[in-house]
């Protein structure tokens, strides 16, 4: 067997260190991207997150104020309904009374 010394010092031992140093450099390179990728998919995802938070806080206020405006119309009608009552009776009674 040969000494380390004798085989660090080959031609096929320096071309194999060299493409190793490449490959390990662009595998750096892509774990670095597949970092930046994450983080940035993570923040998408949060972002995302409080925009549909904030999209269900606005349609509960909507929802609220459509519910509330209902109610004031529909307490409004019958107000009407009975004031419109009330007159039918008078103007019955008014008609009864001028025979």
């Amino acid at each position: 067997m040969l000494p380390e010394s004798v085989i660090v010092e080959t031609t096929e031992y320096k071309c194999l260190q060299s493409q190793f140093s490449v490959l390990y450099n662009e595998s750096m390179q892509i774990k670095t991207q597949l970092d930046e990728t994450r983080t940035m998919l993570t923040n998408s995802k949060n972002t995302h997150l409080r925009q549909i938070e904030q999209m269900e806080v606005s349609f509960c206020v909507l929802l609220y104020s459509a519910v509330a405006e209902c109610e004031f119309l529909l307490l409004n009608l019958d107000m009407g309904r009975h004031k419109l009552t009330i007159l039918v009776v008078v103007n019955h009674s008014d008609c009864y009374n001028w025979e």
